[in-house]
């Protein structure tokens, strides 16, 4: 019997925040086949997709093509995780290429090629559990480096205001990293006070920081984890589109669609946020039934994928998620695709 998305196993497992054991590199997969690296200040997000290289694989030969490139599987190695697009850019140029990344032995492992020397940086990633804390990347003039609060324990140097994190990020009056989480050791500023003479327009604000508002203490647009008191902020994916197309240089679009409250959904394009009208949610579900797509025994056995592309949409059906690609269920899952897109964008 055929299982219906073999590969969402794959996603389901990888989901989660993996760290290097100086926390200095962060990679973030989610079951969506979607992923997030940051090493220093160079970030990438990409779609994914995984191929089972482990011993008892179909495809587990040392060498083997993959996407038409001889490939030789490492020791211990499960999984090989390509990604759509590979360049880690500080936002301004790339720096860093991802060589390979792959799954092991409960571990991520990780090279990077750097594009200015040429050197391959090996990084092993293990999970973060619940409880684990990233080390704080604080360092006083005195060489001290450590937790710290308002004073450096050593010196007693007050920290300035204005905390760089690990990841580049710059925050203030928090007591989280508003990007990667990772605690700042600074006392955090009240969740009503008001904001600062040189904050941005209120517009301007809204579109860059609209999330979630924190179950534990209430602070609002919140995102992965609260920058006020750390809780994790949770977050239900409805619907999930992702297009690719190899191209020079590469174009990757993506769109979902986030619950927010009883009358408005979250709409995240590219990385854009608006909101949207909650009765979206049906009119998606109708042009996902017209295509068929919600039948888990559908598949097209003429499918392909575009050439040096591909095109992938994920949704919530009820409890489940059900994930399709144009590999599997064909030019059915690129028509459903640019209906959404023009159901979203008009929203």
């Amino acid at each position: 019997m055929q299982v219906p998305n073999p590969q969402y196993k794959f996603y389901k497992m990888l989901a989660g925040t993996w760290t290097d054991s100086d926390s200095s590199c962060t990679v973030i997969p989610n079951e969506f086949a979607n992923l997030k690296i940051s090493y220093g200040n160079t970030k990438l997000e990409s779609g994914y997709s995984v191929l089972e290289t482990g011993p008892f694989s179909t495809t587990s030969a040392n060498s083997m093509g993959l996407f038409g490139v001889l490939y030789e599987r490492h020791n211990g190695e499960e999984l090989n995780i390509q990604l759509n697009n590979r360049a880690l850019s500080d936002g301004t140029q790339n720096l860093y290429n991802v060589k390979c990344l792959w799954y092991g032995e409960e571990k991520l492992n990780l090279e990077l090629l750097d594009i200015f020397n040429g050197q391959i940086k090996t990084l092993i990633l293990t999970r973060e559990t619940a409880n684990t804390t990233p080390a704080s990347g604080y360092v006083c003039e005195c060489g001290y480096t450590g937790p710290f609060g308002r004073f450096c324990p050593n010196c007693g140097k007050a920290v300035e205001e204005v905390y760089t994190c690990q990841c580049g990020y710059r925050s203030k009056g928090v007591k989280f990293c508003p990007n990667c989480g990772q605690p700042t050791g600074l006392p955090a500023a009240p969740v009503s006070a008001p904001a600062a003479a040189d904050a941005p327009a209120v517009s301007e604000v809204k579109e860059e920081k609209l999330g979630w508002k924190c179950p534990q203490c209430g602070a609002e647009n919140q995102d992965g984890k609260c920058s006020v008191c750390g809780a994790a902020i949770d977050h239900v994916v409805l619907f999930s589109t992702m297009s690719f197309m190899a191209t020079n240089p590469p174009v990757r679009t993506f769109t979902n669609v986030y619950e927010y409250s009883d009358t408005e959904l979250l709409l995240d394009i590219n990385g854009k946020r608006r909101l949207i009208p909650a009765e979206v949610k049906e009119q998606a579900m109708e042009i996902i039934r017209k295509y068929g797509l919600d039948d888990p025994d559908f598949t097209d056995p003429s499918a392909m994928g575009i050439m040096g592309g591909s095109v992938n949409i994920s949704f919530k059906d009820g409890d489940k998620y059900v994930h399709t690609s144009m590999n599997k269920q064909g030019f059915a899952v690129n028509s459903a695709q640019s209906e959404l897109s023009g159901l979203f964008n008009k929203a």
